[in-house]
């Protein structure tokens, strides 16, 4: 996923539900351009310093889940995003970043509980469909794995990666 775009999608997708805070619209916009330029790090130590009010926030806590995320400190981002789907009903972008955070961890049952929640959300979730197939690949069951790879390729034929994990399992 792109980092760009992830921002701009949730930025929508959380809309009322997550963006309460107007007066920290200047720490969002500065933590945002930080995890989009790749500056894990700095985001952390952005968020980590900002006003106590806003710590208490959701959005707050979904900067904060992702910047851990890519700083490879998935324990933390897990913590960050539950508290937001502690508030949140059925956060698509969260459950599924807390899934991947799952699956860098080697936690594949908890992994595969919440990309499966993405799938009932949105069924369509080409990303959680590749995902999931390659959790099933990775434990062994191929066939599984070759059912989520081609509902993943029927939702976007394009993805090269579908197309090569498809021909790999070809039996």
């Amino acid at each position: 996923m792109q980092r760009g775009r992830w921002r701009r999608r949730q930025r929508v997708r959380w809309g009322s539900n997550i963006s309460e805070n107007k007066p920290y619209d200047a720490c969002i916009q500065r933590a945002a351009d930080l995890i989009d330029s790749k500056e894990f790090d700095e985001a952390v130590d952005h968020l980590l310093s900002a006003e106590s009010d806003w710590k208490k926030t959701k959005l707050y806590q979904a900067y904060l889940g992702y910047a851990y995320f890519y700083t490879d400190e998935f324990g933390k981002a897990i913590l960050c995003f539950d508290k937001v789907l502690s508030e949140v009903e059925a956060a698509e972008n969260i459950l599924f970043m807390r899934g991947l955070s799952f699956d860098r961890l080697d936690d594949v049952e908890s992994a595969l509980k919440d990309y499966l929640q993405v799938l009932k959300i949105n069924p369509e979730a080409q990303s959680v469909h590749r995902n999931i197939g390659l959790l099933y690949e990775s434990l062994g069951n191929l066939q599984k794995a070759k059912d989520y790879y081609e509902l993943a390729f029927d939702i976007d034929d394009n993805d090269p990666g579908i197309r090569q994990r498809l021909a790999g399992l070809n039996f």
